[in-house]
């Protein structure tokens, strides 16, 4: 036999009155994960498709949501992003203003080079892969000389190899 969802007698009003100032989809959806089978009596997989969301998640918000209405703050953690950071974006960016002084200077700045003063600095060995996004992520890209002059003349330089001594 399921367990019923139960909830202190004032669960009702607080969820109602802070549904109104929420203005994150998610936690709209966490409210609404308790307030529908209150007020519309559905099971659990009733109120999964109408937030169109699985059931575990369901379970998963209604525990949050029994967290709240305990006196525990929500969770301000957000969803997504770089959870395995290794550095911050700040950090990232002060790390590269070396690179990016040399590189100004004309001398050459690889990816390689790049990811031994990482691996310095984080004291841990990281992919290529690593170094690679986060130059993508700051702008970085691969800047190669030309193979030849733009304002060639073809036709002095196959004179010139005709007249040259060999």
């Amino acid at each position: 036999m399921p367990k019923t969802l139960s909830f202190a007698d004032n669960a009702e009003k607080k969820l109602i009155a802070l549904i109104s100032h929420v203005s994150d989809l998610r936690a709209f959806k966490e409210i609404q994960s308790v307030l529908i089978p209150l007020q519309c009596k559905t099971k659990l997989q009733q109120t999964a498709e109408l937030l169109g969301v699985g059931k575990t998640n369901v379970v998963k918000m209604r525990k949050k949501m029994h967290a709240y209405l305990a006196g525990n703050p929500i969770a301000t953690k957000p969803y997504g992003g770089r959870r395995r950071q290794n550095m911050t974006l700040e950090e990232e960016i002060t790390f590269l203003k070396t690179f990016e002084e040399s590189a100004s200077n004309g001398e050459h700045v690889d990816s390689y080079t790049v990811k031994q003063a990482y691996e310095k600095r984080l004291g841990k060995i990281v992919p290529l892969s690593t170094i690679t996004r986060l130059l993508a992520r700051h702008g970085w890209r691969k800047i190669a000389p030309r193979k030849y002059h733009p304002k060639r003349n073809i036709d002095a330089q196959e004179a010139f190899k005709k007249t040259s001594m060999k």
